[in-house]
């Protein structure tokens, strides 16, 4: 990489900076604009940056807090696209899926959502991403996607059946505490 590229790097960092003071601002448009001219940056030297990855990622967030769903699912798309072949097995990669999940699961879309949340960063081959697919089956349980009790043990299934000796029992907890929280939200509402 010649000078003249990293200088041009070191620019859409900066833009990245500028989009997350925008961001924390409250100025979305601002942060989508600091962020575009950043990603153009980054897809001309180094398309398959992990830096451009996380730059659409971050894109997606602020969409998504926007409620543009259809432009949150794109840059996420993205960002999961490179993290994918950069480091599949990462909680980055993971937690992309878990955002595009959430995309579906605003659209109402709970099957293809709960793909996405749970059963995608399951197939990972590191142990913590399948960790964190317990906690995110706990918190789905509470929070948005309430998948049915049979839906809750299939996938508590999967989970158990593909973790060691060690995270299984964390495992077992957590899917425990799920379904007494999923009861105590039935009984409230």
């Amino acid at each position: 990489m010649d000078n003249n590229q990293q200088q041009k790097l070191q620019l859409a960092k900066q833009f990245n900076e500028t989009a997350w003071s925008n961001m924390e601002r409250g100025n979305h448009r601002k942060a989508m604009k600091a962020w575009n001219q950043g990603a153009a940056i980054w897809e001309g030297i180094e398309p398959q940056s992990l830096n451009l990855a996380q730059m659409y990622h971050n894109m997606g967030t602020s969409c998504f807090e926007h409620e543009q769903l259809t432009e949150a699912e794109l840059y996420w798309t993205k960002a999961i696209a490179i993290r994918e072949v950069k480091e599949p097995n990462s909680m980055t990669c993971a937690e992309s899926y878990n955002n595009l999940g959430h995309v579906y699961d605003k659209r109402e879309q709970y099957a293809t959502a709960e793909e996405y949340i749970i059963s995608k960063p399951l197939q990972s081959s590191n142990v913590n991403n399948r960790m964190a697919c317990s906690w995110q089956l706990l918190l789905t349980t509470w929070t948005h996607i309430q998948p049915s009790r049979t839906g809750l043990r299939r996938t508590s299934s999967t989970i158990l059946s593909q973790v060691g000796s060690p995270e299984r029992a964390t495992c077992t907890q957590l899917y425990g505490l799920g379904i007494d929280l999923q009861q105590f939200r039935s009984n409230l509402f």
